[in-house]
């Protein structure tokens, strides 16, 4: 009986809904300001500006690629162009990891300049000052370990 009845609810439930139009979901978004360093998306939502025309769909919309100023070229000057074709973030650039899958990212690493708070590895890569001397190999060459990188403490 107790089965019918949970049955018989769910029915009732589920035709009272099939009458009702769903409503756009846009209009519960809130629009907001975006700071200054920010660029808003047609949906209201705010993502960093530097995203913007990176070749990567952050608005979930399109509407950061497809904006004034967007070029299909991968240019900026927060943008790496691989050999293969794709794009990157510069961020992305000598960080150990083959993201545009063919290593352009990962060459020529050794005239790269670390960020104060980092430590320059030899083999180009920069690693974050608090790894270094920690008992791990973060630069994948052992430069960040070797006694004479490591301050005395």
């Amino acid at each position: 009986m107790r089965c019918f009845i949970l049955i018989a609810l769910c029915v009732v439930l589920a035709s009272a809904k099939l009458g009702k139009e769903k409503k756009s979901r846009n209009i519960y978004k809130r629009q907001v300001a975006c700071k200054e360093n920010e660029f808003q998306c047609k949906d209201g939502s705010c993502i960093q500006d530097q995203w913007v025309c990176d070749g990567d769909n952050d608005c979930g919309d399109e509407s950061d690629e497809h904006t004034v100023g967007c070029t299909t070229a991968c240019e900026g000057e927060h943008k790496i162009a691989c050999a293969n074709g794709n794009c990157q973030p510069i961020e992305f650039m000598c960080d150990g990891d083959n993201d545009c899958g063919d290593g352009t990212d990962e060459t020529d690493c050794a005239n790269i300049m670390c960020p104060d708070n980092e430590f320059h590895c030899a083999n180009g890569l920069c690693v974050e000052d608090e790894y270094r001397c920690d008992g791990d190999n973060d630069c994948g060459d052992g430069s960040d370990e070797l006694a004479e990188n490591c301050p005395t403490k």
